[in-house]
């Protein structure tokens, strides 16, 4: 599952598709925003949908790796997808949607960073930076599940900062559309 750069200007429409949703939320519905976020760390059928598509969007890099000697062990993907995620649903239910996005922010920038790779045009940057700043809070997710629900409290409680993540999110959001438009 590679991304090229004919893919690039699609993945931007994206990107920025899921920016301005929380942009429009953000700066336009503040009561609905602070509302989801507080429900969201703790919705289970959102953490369960979110786990198995994490899960399998992994199983299915491992699948399409070159791993050498253990290439001959990728049919335990099918044995270990399911196990893992039954033992993730389990024992790790608490805050499990907080964990699964984090999981989700980490996977995502994959196909970012694969299309823009060989996108000769300084745009690219926007699409990269934008990647591995989702990896580094996706980490920071996984590792501290309880960080969404501080982060969600400070924006409920100091308006500015939401509406300065909101503003950020719009200009990336106008940014990726434009790149995107552009390289469409």
């Amino acid at each position: 599952m590679t991304f090229g750069e004919d893919h690039f200007g699609s993945i931007n429409l994206f990107i920025g598709a899921l920016f301005a949703t929380y942009a429009v939320f953000a700066l336009a519905l503040p009561a609905q925003l602070n509302r989801g976020m507080k429900a969201f760390p703790r919705h289970r059928p959102t953490g369960l949908l979110l786990t198995a598509i994490a899960l399998v969007w992994s199983a299915m890099f491992v699948d399409q790796m070159s791993l050498g000697e253990l290439g001959k062990y990728k049919w335990l993907l099918y044995i270990i997808t399911p196990v893992s995620y039954y033992l993730i649903i389990q024992y790790l239910d608490d805050l499990l949607a907080s964990r699964a996005l984090g999981g989700m922010l980490m996977l995502l920038p994959t196909m970012m960073v694969d299309s823009a790779r060989w996108i000769p045009s300084p745009s690219r940057y926007v699409l990269i930076i934008t990647g591995y700043v989702m990896v580094i809070i996706g980490i920071w997710l996984v590792l501290s599940p309880f960080k969404f629900r501080i982060w969600a409290e400070a924006m409920a409680a100091h308006p500015a900062r939401r509406v300065l993540s909101g503003a950020i999110a719009a200009a990336v959001a106008v940014a990726c559309i434009v790149i995107g438009l552009a390289h469409g």
